[in-house]
């Protein structure tokens, strides 16, 4: 079979994927004598519209530079009317596959999402969202670094229109756009909290569900947090993880920097459980005030005083959702109003922002 060739320079030679915008192709560029990866638009998608969409795409990407981004070589139309654009070929996997080999080591995962963190941060700063993160968009090189492919159905957030607000994966998709609302950057937030939560726990926030009932979730149900379904991991990660998967885009983090930050400095798993002096009742059990508190006098177990004896109460916003975590000192609870309060063990002091 004949091996074709694009714009007289890139010879195809292996399917890489198709997606909603074209097939992507491992091809040579004959001119450079180097690897590239080529996409093509799907012949249904070669209407005007379409064609629009597609140079938009081209444009959005090619003007982002960023170690953590895709990068685009080339656009053009071929003799035979094909619209092709030409980008690096990032060798590796992407974290759709790597999440098919079973869980990764923690550390891994906050170190891959920091990367897409710092990468969304250079793409927010140029008014680019991406509005289809998602781990098969993710590429990890052998290296261990990790690239943001496909700004495919990016927008400049000057530009965006009623039709781009529904475009995306429903996994991965933010509640204000499943309610027909524009979105800004904090919609990207949502989605890499999403990646997140399914790097440490092997399944997205709302599981298995159907389309239906997986957006009604999305918008209403508040998910249950990461270390329920992966013991270990820190109150500092379940805090994080409830804040970029907000409701409300004004109660997620003001920017993807400060996820790329706190992600650095978040420890991997819990330390020890607490001290024979702190017992939690189980979560179901907890109705809206944490009682609780650490004397900083050693005691021995015998002396340890229950759970319901101890010396102070904090009311939250509304039912407590979690079991209460002491880490140095503090002790961490989440509430179903979308916070998770920070309470220092001795006072219970209200720490939290």
């Amino acid at each position: 079979m004949a091996q074709r060739v694009i714009a007289g320079r890139y010879e195809l030679e292996r399917l890489l994927g198709r997606g909603g915008m074209g097939e992507v192709w491992a091809a040579r560029d004959s001119v450079m004598e180097r690897g590239v990866a080529v996409k093509l638009l799907q012949e249904h998608l070669g209407t005007t519209e379409g064609e629009e969409l597609f140079f938009r795409e081209a444009r959005t990407a090619g003007a982002l530079s960023h170690p953590g981004i895709v990068t685009v070589h080339d656009l053009g139309r071929d003799g035979d009317g094909t619209l092709y654009l030409v980008m690096e070929n990032v060798p590796g996997r992407n974290l759709g596959v790597v999440l098919k080999g079973g869980q990764s080591p923690v550390a891994d995962v906050l170190a891959w999402t920091a990367q897409a963190a710092d990468a969304l941060h250079a793409a927010h700063t140029v008014r680019i969202l991406h509005r289809d993160l998602k781990p098969a968009n993710l590429m990890l090189t052998p290296a261990g670094s990790v690239k943001i492919l496909d700004f495919g159905i990016a927008r400049y957030i000057s530009t965006l229109t009623i039709a781009s607000r529904v475009v995306g994966t429903v996994a991965y998709m933010p509640p204000e756009r499943l309610m027909g609302k524009v979105g800004d950057a904090r919609g990207d937030l949502y989605a890499l909290g999403c990646v997140l939560y399914e790097l440490l726990t092997g399944r997205t926030p709302f599981g298995d569900l159907d389309t239906p009932a997986l957006m009604y979730a999305h918008v209403h149900t508040p998910p249950a947090p990461p270390s329920s379904h992966r013991p270990g991991l820190s109150p500092q990660l379940d805090a994080l993880l409830a804040e970029l998967l907000a409701k409300e885009p004004g109660d997620r983090p003001a920017s993807a920097a400060d996820v790329r930050d706190r992600l650095s400095h978040s420890p991997a798993s819990s330390p020890p459980g607490p001290p024979p002096a702190l017992r939690a009742e189980p979560s179901h059990r907890l109705v809206g005030t944490v009682t609780g508190g650490l004397r900083p006098r050693p005691a021995r177990p015998a002396m340890a005083k229950p759970f319901h004896q101890l010396c102070w109460t904090h009311t939250t916003g509304n039912w407590v959702q979690s079991s209460p975590a002491v880490v140095d000192g503090t002790v961490y609870i989440g509430s179903n109003d979308k916070k998770v309060y920070a309470l220092d063990a001795a006072t219970g002091q209200d720490g939290s922002p």
